[in-house]
Order: C-alpha cells, then structure tokens, then sequence
C-alpha cells in the first residue's frame, strides 16, 4: 500500500471498528428480544469455541510454533 493512503486507510478501519461496536450492542439486543437469552447464549459459546479450535489446530497458531522449533526458542 502506497505511504499516502496509510493515513485515510487505517482511520477508515478505525472508524469502521468503532462503530460495530454499537451496531453490534443493538443487534444483540434485538435477538435477546427476540429469542430468550439461554439459547443465545449457548449459541455464543458454541461460536466461541469452534473459533478457538478451528484457530488452534490450523493456521498461525500452528505455524508459530513451528516458527519457534525451528529456531530452538524456549517459552518459559
């Protein structure tokens, strides 16, 4: 990316960022309206949890640990 658009890319992301924020608060409160928060919440962790496993045995995670093998770093 050229030095110039640094600056309008990066406000655009943070402006973006900041405003999912709220977006997503309304959201979440328009289906606990809709739906009870039992289910919804059983949903959340069930996303949580595949994320977490679908991040861990694939992808960055994995490669920076063999990254950190390979150059015989120690993670005490």
């Amino acid at each position: 990316m050229p030095q110039h658009l640094h600056g309008p890319v990066f406000g655009t992301q943070f402006s973006l960022m900041y405003l999912a924020t709220p977006a997503g608060t309304l959201a979440l409160g328009l289906i606990v309206q809709a739906v009870s928060i039992a289910p919804l919440l059983f949903v959340i962790g069930a996303l949580f949890i595949g994320v977490t496993l679908l991040v861990g045995f694939t992808g960055p995670l994995r490669q920076l640990r063999i990254e950190a093998t390979d150059h015989n770093v120690t993670t005490e």
